[in-house]
């Protein structure tokens, strides 16, 4: 599989920004996996911190060997960020 030659393009709006998963998005992540509420949508099990961190760096690196993957929503201003939203093609 090729991998892609240059860094996909944020789609921004006034209020909002899609962008790849980025292993900077770790630690929100953890907070995000560490909520039971939300795991059991996810999989069922809680993922601590080393684990989150793990899946923000797997989420990079796909999109990075294959131009596409799980997406960040991010609000401009607050910087507060909606995880799993597939965005890109095959």
């Amino acid at each position: 599989m090729a991998r892609m030659t240059s860094e996909p393009t944020p789609t921004e709006t006034a209020r909002l920004v899609l962008r790849p998963v980025v292993a900077d998005d770790g630690p929100v992540l953890a907070g995000l996996y560490s909520d039971p509420h939300v795991a059991r949508f996810i999989g069922g099990d809680s993922l601590d911190q080393a684990a989150a961190q793990g899946q923000a760096e797997r989420f990079a690196s796909v999109w990075s060997a294959r131009g596409y993957g799980q997406s960040v929503l991010q609000d401009q201003h607050s910087a507060r960020r909606a995880f799993g939203v597939p965005t890109g093609s095959s």
